[in-house]
């Protein structure tokens, strides 16, 4: 690890102070493709590409951020696609400063010779403002691309950064050492500054390119900051539909942000489906939101296509849930969103979605009457939550309102399934 000496201490103080981006145009390296209006081309790919500016793990901070200057291409199989980021302000805690951000991500090629790819590019990163310094990280730059040609697939990245300089009010500016792979630079008790992960996958079906400018940890705080993180992925299958989906078992919500669980165990669809492959996760169990158990919660997802029709589904499973210390408790609760799509015309069901047996207190309880059963002060019930797509479904086998004052909202069993159209000639 390089270090710079305890002199330089003093001079770089972190400070809350605001990130401001400033959104440029397009980065001129990998973002040449089809313009604009152009007629998509439609292939049997599918492409992925995500491109952001920072993301923040808050450590002892009171908060942490989501992703910033964010741009991304979703599941898609059409060439021609190119989006740039372009933003005005973002206010986050405990950072500094960005200038000149430039985001890009697309698909370009033709016929078989095809890329998915990503950038993000970073004028100037003040990371430490105050009265008695400043840390300035200039050029951060971070490419991925995702590509196919008539060798097969391939995956490329790069990761630049171009200077660094201790700025104090007492002296001339100092410049610092850029990190290399696996050597950070550290201003002790404050600072680490390592340059970013690349990850390269190629295989027979597809590749995925990933490279991140910076990773900052600021000591003190324990906070870590991504900056210029970059992804593209590119494989092929799409013959009939588009898939997008998830399921995860559990997820908690509450108003104003006081309770929150991402979703758990989050299994997401393919763009172009499993190939007919169930693929599945677990956990054996969860605590969610003080006083909610969950024993052996389950997700799996399958879809498959031809030439004719693309189907699937998405399934997740609770083995059991105790609220309130047996207040509540409920068996075998599954969600499941089955889609299928055939000469253009979609069907979807909940068929699957289930809930095996209910007590309240000790008691059986009717399953009949669970979507109005309530029990005041604890909870709020509603079963079978079902939103029908376009094209396709969204299903919530057991939804928890907590009635404790937070407004928690628990999803258990939650099913998530669209198949759109390819675009493609039958």
């Amino acid at each position: 690890m390089r270090s710079i000496r305890s002199s330089c201490r003093a001079a770089v103080l972190v400070s809350a102070a605001a990130i401001t981006f400033v959104a440029g145009s397009s980065p001129a390296a990998l973002a040449a493709g089809p313009h604009h209006g152009h007629q998509p081309t439609m292939t049997h790919y599918a492409f992925r590409a995500i491109s952001y500016g920072t993301r923040v793990r808050g450590g002892d901070l009171p908060a942490s951020s989501g992703t910033t200057s964010y741009q991304g291409i979703g599941c898609t199989n059409q060439l021609g696609r190119n989006k740039t980021n372009d933003l005005a302000t973002i206010t986050l805690p405990g950072l500094g400063r960005l200038e000149g951000v430039t985001a890009a991500t697309g698909t370009t090629g033709s016929a078989d010779d095809v890329a998915s790819y990503s950038t993000h590019d970073i004028a100037r990163l003040t990371v430490a403002q105050s009265a008695l310094g400043s840390l300035t990280i200039r050029a951060i730059s971070a490419s991925s691309r995702a590509t196919h040609d008539a060798s097969g697939y391939h995956a490329t990245t790069d990761i630049s950064v171009g200077r660094i300089t201790l700025d104090t009010p007492t002296g001339p500016a100092l410049d610092l050492p850029i990190p290399k792979p696996g050597t950070p630079v550290e201003i002790p008790g404050l600072l680490s500054i390592s340059i970013g992960k690349e990850k390269r996958v190629t295989g027979g079906s597809g590749s995925i390119a990933k490279a991140e400018g910076l990773v900052i940890q600021v000591l003190p705080t324990h906070t870590k900051i991504q900056v210029a993180h970059t992804a593209a992925k590119l494989t092929t299958g799409i013959k009939r539909g588009l898939f997008y989906g998830k399921a995860d078992a559990t997820q908690v919500s509450a108003v104003a942000g006081l309770v929150h669980s991402g979703p758990q165990p989050l299994q997401v669809m393919p763009c172009q489906g499993t190939r007919g492959e169930t693929r599945t996760k677990s956990l054996a169990a969860l605590d969610l939101a003080g006083q909610v158990k969950v024993g052996a919660a389950s997700t799996e997802v399958m879809g498959q296509q031809t030439g004719q029709d693309a189907y699937g589904y998405t399934q997740s499973s609770v083995a059991h849930l105790d609220l309130g210390n047996g207040q509540l408790v409920v068996d075998g609760i599954v969600g499941r969103a089955n889609v299928s799509r055939s000469r253009g015309k979609i069907s979807v069901s909940s068929q699957g979605t289930r809930v095996g047996s209910v007590s309240v207190n000790g008691q059986p309880y009717n399953l009949e009457g669970l979507s109005t059963l309530e029990i005041p002060g604890l909870v709020k019930v509603e079963s079978d939550v079902v939103d029908e797509k376009k094209a396709g479904i969204d299903v919530v086998a057991l939804r928890l309102t907590l009635l404790d004052g937070t407004g928690a909202v628990i999803d258990l069993g939650h099913a998530f399934l669209n198949v759109a159209p390819s675009g493609l000639q039958r």
